[in-house]
């Protein structure tokens, strides 16, 4: 008789816990109006195309900005990877499109006097009776152009040309 006494007080406990737990659907109207100065509004101020240099005036903390950015290592990593991500995009470009460039230079080459390259440029002559300048100039000039490698190597008339 005990027994079946404690099975409906169970029965009943659980009926009213889970009765008591059951959350209630609160339904809500959202608000779809706009305000009639929005369509009408002539500002034109877009503060995501401000410079940030532009947009801050202090110059304290332009410079405090200015140090984060740069010694910002993440960001770093960042521009690293995007760079690396160019150089493989352009080395992908020359494996089949044709390119051409340019290129120019200049520099100066000082030997110290009493070292072994500036001491045998000091007792070596140009040309007779005419002594290497000192500093010594170099100007480089130069243009080259490609066809691009796995074109002309997947191309027939270069394999009948390379196997030749």
């Amino acid at each position: 008789m005990f027994k079946m006494n404690y099975h409906y007080v169970g029965v009943i406990f659980l009926a009213v816990i889970f009765s008591a737990c059951a959350p209630t659907i609160v339904s809500k109207k959202e608000n779809t109006t706009m305000s009639a100065s929005f369509n009408n509004s002539q500002d034109t101020t877009n503060t995501a195309k401000i410079k940030w240099r532009d947009f801050f005036t202090d110059p304290n903390l332009v410079a405090l900005i200015d140090t984060a950015l740069h010694n910002n290592q993440e960001l770093n990593i960042t521009l690293q990877e995007i760079e690396i991500a160019r150089n493989e995009v352009r080395a992908k470009k020359g494996e089949y499109l044709p390119f051409v460039g340019i290129g120019a230079s200049a520099g100066v080459d000082k030997r110290g006097r009493y070292t072994s390259h500036g001491s045998s440029e000091a007792t070596t002559e140009i040309m007779p009776g005419k002594e290497t300048p000192e500093p010594l100039q170099n100007y480089m000039v130069g243009a080259y152009a490609t066809l691009g490698g796995r074109y002309l190597e997947q191309a027939p008339q270069c394999k009948k040309i390379c196997r030749k």
